[in-house]
């Protein structure tokens, strides 16, 4: 899972598959908004700082589509 910040306004969110082989599949999802606190400031900056950041994205499977979604 990769975050990449860009400035873009989207109404709706696109689903694009960039890799799929027998074990794997990975999707770009682009349009998702990430809201940050500021209670979490220094969360946030440890994490921003550290030698590998990271997100925590809760994802489920959509039956409709028949795909993962956050």
């Amino acid at each position: 899972m990769g975050v990449i910040i860009v400035n873009r306004n989207a109404d709706e969110v696109e689903l694009t598959l960039v890799h799929d082989d027998d074990s794997v599949s990975q999707y770009l999802y682009v349009g998702f908004d990430i809201d940050l606190f500021k209670d979490g400031l220094e969360s946030y900056t440890a994490n921003f700082r550290a030698h590998k950041p990271s997100v925590f994205v809760i994802c489920e499977h959509d039956d409709e589509i028949d795909k993962i979604r956050p």
